[in-house]
């Protein structure tokens, strides 16, 4: 099919979305704009029918069509004419409202006509006139454009005028502004849109839901908004910071506010997007056209979880102003429309009486959404300009019926609290009716079972199962009799120790058969075991120790510095007791403390949990109840005594009639243990950590004897259980147990079910004895679905935090719905879903804030986890500018390089690497230096024979180097022009030399300045972590202009041999076996090439054009004048005072001249963790230029802060001390690209809450209780390369990988693109040379550097070198 060539024109941007989502589902209706016009009183319909034809006849947009070619190229073509003639229907009052539903199903086809109407005669005086157009032509300004114009029609076709409608512009004429505007992709407003365009498209979780159907039902429901509340709500709009010029404007933004306020509660989202028509009707021109002028575009609002209403007000506002001025015809595009699931529409017209007839009218809703809109909240009444009515069009594919019901009422509570206070924060706004908080407290009113006794269940236990085997370690076994026995004989010892009723008891005991002796045996004497791991450290076992002031401390330590006694005593000993009368458990004592157990504390300093035997004994109970299958329970006990998940392992197996498999702590700790527990055939049950499980997730588990697998400590993802339990045996069973310490072991747990596909395993049910709330951060219940803060009460909670009444009432706070009851904040966040069943999202603290955006770690490691090759993945917030220096724990004995330098390796002697390796070639590096007495001759040869004022210029800095380099220049009667750049941190004392020296030598002297040295010094920093790369740039580009000017042939260097190899020599150079210093001097030249012609600030701010041929470099030669002179530093201090008067520097603390170097070292030291004078100073000392004492004195520099700040202020550094960063480390089957992993990771997540590095590891350290350890993975670091906005590219052959590796191991890289260029990677000179000479003892060929910068990317240098080897072996 052919489009048609007359009239025919391309789609809008808005017009192409709506084209695109009715493409997508050509049948839906979400599309249709039907409106209805009440008439209450007589028609004349053969004068309306007249009318509606003129009105089609002058409105372009009635008389357009689509029509699509075989390519699925659209375009809309504006008919002369449109067959339609406008019908009269005669029906009831009823049957019109059946009619009309029916009527807005009916199909538009595009390409025939893209309306429908119909005059509906109710009564004598009552018609409904129903007009329904395509959104792809309309929008709400049509119809009311369309309605005036009618209205005008019909009053004169009643009169027999003809009238013609003035300064009305075509649909087709709009289009094509908006095509032109469209095209403009250069400017501001359109860079702005494009900005836009890098939003994720994300749907929102509404009420934890996902998306159910596929299809796009949809409902209008009105929200409740009583006329009182209406009349406050105009009220607030005439109080400060809401009084406006225009009150249409204030409320579009209050009620986008309140919108997003609202939707951040409901999805528990920071960043919010929603959508908002941009009218296109400010051209006065455009006022009047019938089309489609809107254009949905994208509003962005960030909440922050301090937000308060008028906090948030602010924030929209602001992006409104944006939204406004950055509007315009063509803003629309596929691209900055992502992402828009979510629109606020405020439509404030008022279409009045058709001429002198009373009207109505009515926008119906066509009960379809496009599947891509979740909600959209609409203000309008067509009828009544003043009052306007609200609703919100939802789609029924994220809401469940009853969710759709209270949808509505949830945001009249938000706006409540919006009107009676809009300083109050949003999150303490409560949502729910008081019907739906009773039901959701119901569960307070839990039932208060009797428990039966701990003590009275060991004891039945232990007479029932007398010779059954109890304990086994290693080879040992006890049965309960034999056990029995030895716990009487343990706690009749303690008692002759003084140990009575409620007296605590410390274990410091190793996992063994003494340490369960001795829990059962504290609890026989009804006192308070307190277990402590002997891995912990000696003070923090002290700090424990004194605060608990325990009757007895059970340890094998005896170096504590304690008042209370401690004792030790062996399974062997207890044996030797005589035997007692006495029965193993006494009357009960529900109130007394089982336990206290230390956790962690946020300040650092251990909380001890204070457990009574009622909630102990609770918890056990429920545990035989769900994991025991009416069976004897084998359990092993192989995780730390300090952790509560070991507190199942000891009482599960007794009270069952089972047997606890006892593992010792190994020296790799508890994940050896492990190993072995899943080859024990005796043990059927097992509690542990998923990080735990993931040790043994490959491991053959079929073949052990294990049943039941219980969960806990750790979030539990679907995959790892879906995992273990395609491992287990036929009819095992999975439970994810979730609780904290406080609220005993477990008190929440959930059954795993194969059919499960959430990323996370729910938590569940409340076990009895166990009540919960899911509250607000104003303790308001939270909507079913919605995340809140778990809140436990019930028997399963702890007596509190021994000896801190104040961290007590802190977290054991009073239950605000029963005040005679104590709830526990557990600070973890969870939702209750559709089925009653809790889902765990983490910690509240666990939430990451940075620059104000709530970022939620897990969600951030659930995408991860769902990466290609990824196996887990784990989020930490760090310090991006930490200070990362430490001071060094030794020198090297010859070179005196500090042991923090990174690249240092030390042998037993305490002799670096570097110093090892030198003596290979140190005779070629002494070959390399030259002597004093061919210096003259070489600067004089390199001069042309021409006329010249000077034979050199000398760059003079004023420190030692320079200032004695000069005055040698002179003694061998040299014309010297010396210069010096003045970077505008040249110390007084320095001046004072360099005046000083020029003058005494008598030779010329220049200042060179340049305004943009703060800007080079800033880039220097960002680039190197220093000042002297770019002030040394900065010197050699300045002094090489003037040596052009003035004719001068040669510069004269004071870099010091150490700067040598710190700027330009590498070890390799040097190791050749036929050795040439000419051959240095080759690939210096090319280096020093590439060098100026790298883009950085000196190439941005500074005259580089002089670079950019070769000539420059045959013009003007440097000479490094210590390559001649090996001058001691003690020999050089004695000439410069004696000769020339030059005295060392004492406002720079050091010999150099520039006071801004201190904030160099300064950020090199935080940055890189080491000094940067101490690669260079160590090479000082192998050359010997210097003496070991005296670099080592030189590295130890004192820094004052003060100082150093106002250096940053004076260059316009900011400090960025407390800057944060996301850093996700990952564990994967295979090299993950970081590039792919990013544009995997923007799909689903706005660009600031993207990790801004990416570390692979080969496994995650645990802490003792099995977790992993979120500490120990800072210590761990990598680098990566900088993410692309593209795939990587990767090598293609054998050579390219080859080169590939070799580049990644020089620039410490995991992965680099094969067409990348060298220079922007962070290569340098060095790095080059390093490569250059790796490659070509690999390859047995010889690599110019010339020809690495040439062929400046991976892919072209192996190209060339492929050609070089084609070319030796005859291959053309």
């Amino acid at each position: 099919m052919q489009l048609s060539k007359d009239s025919s024109t391309s789609l809008t941007g808005s017009q192409q979305s709506i084209w695109a989502s009715q493409k997508f589902n050509p049948s839906s209706t979400a599309n249709y704009l039907p409106h209805t016009f009440e008439f209450s009183a007589a028609i004349d319909q053969e004068a309306f029918s007249k009318a509606f034809n003129q009105l089609i006849a002058q409105n372009d947009s009635l008389r357009t069509v689509f029509q699509e070619d075989e390519d699925s190229n659209v375009a809309q073509i504006v008919l002369d004419t449109i067959e339609f003639i406008l019908s009269v229907e005669e029906l009831g009052e009823q049957d019109s409202d059946s009619f009309i539903n029916r009527r807005v199903q009916t199909t538009l086809d595009l390409q025939i006509r893209c309306f429908d109407s119909i005059l509906l005669k109710v009564s004598d005086d009552k018609f409904i006139w129903y007009l329904n157009i395509h959104h792809i032509l309309a929008d709400a300004s049509t119809f009311k454009v369309l309605f005036d114009e009618m209205s005008k029609l019909y009053e004169a076709e009643l009169k027999g005028e003809k009238i013609e409608v003035n300064n009305k512009t075509s649909f087709e004429s709009y289009r094509e502004f908006e095509s032109k505007k469209r095209e403009d992709k250069n400017s501001t407003a359109a860079d702005y849109w494009k900005s836009k365009g890098q939003f994720p498209s994300k749907n929102l979780s509404l009420y934890g839901n996902q998306k159910g159907l596929s299809n796009s039902k949809a409902t209008r429901v009105r929200i409740p908004f009583s006329e009182d509340l209406k009349t406050l709500f105009e009220e607030k709009l005439t109080t400060d910071g809401y009084r406006s010029f225009n009150p249409d404007l204030t409320k579009f933004t209050i009620w986008a506010t309140l919108f997003t306020a609202f939707i951040s509660r409901i999805t528990a989202e920071s960043v919010i997007r929603i959508g908002s028509p941009f009218p296109n009707r400010n051209l006065s021109k455009f006022k009047n056209t019938a089309g489609l002028l809107i254009e949905v575009l994208p509003i962005d609002i960030q909440v922050d979880s301090e937000d308060t209403f008028k906090s948030l007000f602010e924030k929209v506002r602001q992006e409104l102003f944006d939204f406004f001025k950055n509007g315009y015809p063509g803003a629309q595009t596929m691209e900055s429309s992502r992402g828009i699931h979510l629109i606020v529409n405020y439509i404030p017209l008022y279409f009045g009486d058709f001429g002198t007839i009373p009207t109505k009218t009515n926008w119906l809703f066509p009960d379809q959404l496009d599947s891509g809109h979740q909600v959209r909240f609409q203000a309008f009444d067509f009828n009544n300009q003043a009052n306007l009515d609200y609703y919100f069009d939802i789609n029924e594919a994220y809401l469940t019926p009853t969710q759709v019901e209270l949808l509505p009422r949830h945001f009249e509570k938000l706006v409540k609290g919006f009107i009676a206070d809009d300083q109050s924060k949003i999150t303490e706004i409560g949502l729910v009716s008081a019907q739906e908080k009773d039901n959701l407290i119901s569960n307070g009113d839990f039932e208060k079972l009797a428990i039966p006794s701990l003590d009275d269940m060991l004891r039945s236990s232990f007479e029932q199962n007398s010779n059954v085997t109890a304990l086994v370690f290693g080879e040992a076994r006890l049965s309960y009799q034999e056990l029995e026995t030895l716990v009487k004989k343990a706690s009749q010892l303690l008692k002759n120790k003084g140990v009575n009723p409620q007296d605590i008891v410390v274990l410091h005991k190793h996992r063994s058969i003494e340490f369960v002796l001795f829990v059962l045996a504290v609890l026989d004497l009804k006192a308070t075991f307190v277990p402590v791991p002997v891995d912990l450290p000696k003070k923090r076992v002290e700090g424990i120790l004194k605060d608990l002031k325990p009757r007895v401390i059970i340890s094998a330590s005896q170096e504590f510095d304690v008042d209370q006694q401690v004792i030790d005593i062996s399974i062997e000993e207890i044996k030797s007791l005589e035997p007692l009368g006495q029965d193993l458990a006494t009357k009960a004592d529900f109130d007394r403390s089982a336990y206290i157990l230390f956790t962690s504390g946020s300040t650092g300093v251990p909380k001890g949990v204070e457990v009574s035997l009622a909630s102990l004994s609770n918890y056990v109970v429920e545990a035989r109840n769900l994991y025991s299958r009416d069976e004897a329970v084998g359990m092993p006990f192989f995780t730390s005594i300090g952790f509560d998940l070991t507190i199942t392992s000891l009482f599960l197996p007794l009270i069952t009639g089972g047997t606890i498999h006892i593992y010792p702590e190994g020296k790799s700790g508890p994940d050896v243990s492990i190993l072995e527990v899943i080859k024990n055939q005796e043990i059927n049950t097992i509690k542990l950590t998923p990080s735990h499980a993931k040790i043994i997730q490959e491991n053959a588990l079929s073949k052990s004897n294990i049943r039941t697998v219980i969960f806990g400590g750790e979030n539990l993802k679907t995959s790892l259980a879906k995992s273990i339990q395609s491992n287990l045996s036929e009819g095992s069973e999975i439970f994810n147990e979730y609780g904290p310490t406080e609220a005993t072991v477990g008190c929440i747990v959930h059954k795993y079910e194969c059919s499960e596909e959430s990323n996370s395993v729910p938590i569940g049910k409340s076990i009895a004895g166990c009540f919960f709330y899911i509250l607000d951060e104003g303790l308001n219940p939270v909507p079913q679905g919605v995340q809140g803060i778990l809140y436990l009460g019930g028997h399963v909670l702890a007596k509190g935090y021994w000896n801190n009444a104040a961290k007590t009432s802190e977290s054991f706070i009073s239950d605000p719905f029963q005040p005679d009851q104590k709830i526990y904040k557990t600070g973890d966040l969870v939702r209750l879903n559709a089925s009653g069943i809790l889902e765990y999202f983490g910690r509240v603290d666990e939430q990451i804030k940075l620059n104000g955006v709530r970022i939620e770690a897990g969600e951030l490691e659930t995408l991860m986890n769902q990466f290609s090759t990824i196996e887990e993945a784990h989020i930490v917030v760090a310090d991006s500018n930490s200070d990362l220096f430490e001071a060094p724990d030794f020198h090297c004995k010859n070179c005196g390089i500090p042991s923090n330098y990174p690249d240092a390796v030390f042998n037993e002697e305490g002799i670096c690497n570097l110093c090892e390796s030198f003596e290979e070639y140190q005779k070629n590096v002494s070959s390399y230096f030259k002597s004093m007495d061919n210096l003259r001759s070489e600067i004089l040869g390199l001069s042309n024979h021409g006329e010249k004022e000077y034979d050199c210029l000398m760059l003079l800095s004023g420190g030692k180097d320079s200032s004695y380099a000069l005055a040698k220049l002179v003694e061998l009667d040299l014309k010297v022009l010396a210069w010096t750049l003045d970077n505008g941190f040249i110390s007084d004392n320095a001046k004072e030399n360099i005046n000083n020296t020029v003058t005494k030598l008598g030779v010329d002297h220049i200042y060179g300045r340049t305004d943009a040295m703060n800007a080079i010094f800033r880039d220097s920093l960002e680039r190197h972590q220093n000042v002297c790369n770019g002030c040394f740039k900065t010197v050699y580009t300045l002094s090489t202009q003037l040596a052009l000017e003035k004719n001068i042939p040669v510069i004269v260097t004071g870099l010091s041999r150490g700067q040598f190899f710190e700027t330009r020599l590498t070890e390799e150079l040097f190791l050749k076996d036929h050795f040439d210093p000419k051959d240095i001097d080759k690939i210096i030249l090319e280096t020093r090439k590439s060098y100026h012609r790298s883009k950085d600030a000196v190439s941005e701010y500074l005259d580089v054009s002089m670079f950019e041929t070769d000539e420059v470099f045959s013009k003007v030669s440097f000479v490094d004048f210590y390559r001649f002179s090996d001058v001691s530093l003690s020999e050089m201090y004695e000439y410069l005072e004696n000769t020339i008067g030059w005295q060392r520097p004492k406002d720079t603390g050091r010999s150099t001249n520039c006071i801004i170097n201190d904030l160099g070292i300064f950020v090199h030291k935080r940055k890189k963790g080491y000094h940067n004078y101490a690669f260079p100073y160590s090479w000082d000392v192998r050359v010997g230029h210097k003496k070991r004492e005296e670099t080592i004195d030189e590295l130890n520099d004192e820094l004052g802060v003060e100082s150093i700040k106002k250096l940053m202020d004076e260059i316009g550094l900011e400090e960025q001390d407390d800057s944060k960063e996301i850093r996700a480390y990952f564990k994967a089957s295979s090299q993950v690209n970081k590039n792919e992993l990013v544009d995997y990771l923007k799909a689903y997540l706005p660009a600031n809450i993207i990790p801004s590095s990416y570390i692979q590891i080969d496994s995650f350290p645990l802490t003792s209780n099995g977790k992993v350890d979120k500490q120990a993975l800072l210590r761990k670091e990598t680098k990566s390369a900088t993410p692309k906005s593209t795939p990587i590219i990767k090598p293609k052959n054998k050579i390219e990988e080859l080169v590939h590796s070799t580049w990644c191991t020089v620039l410490k890289m995991d992965a680099i693109d094969v067409t990348d260029s060298f220079i922007p990677l962070g290569g340098n000179s060095l790095s080059a040379i390093r490569i250059v000479s790796l490659l070509s003892k690999r390859l047995n060929l010889e690599i110019s550097i010339q020809d690495f910068f040439e062929q400046d990317s991976i892919r072209k240098l192996s190209a060339g070198i492929e050609g070089e080897i084609k070319k030796r072996m005859g291959i053309s």
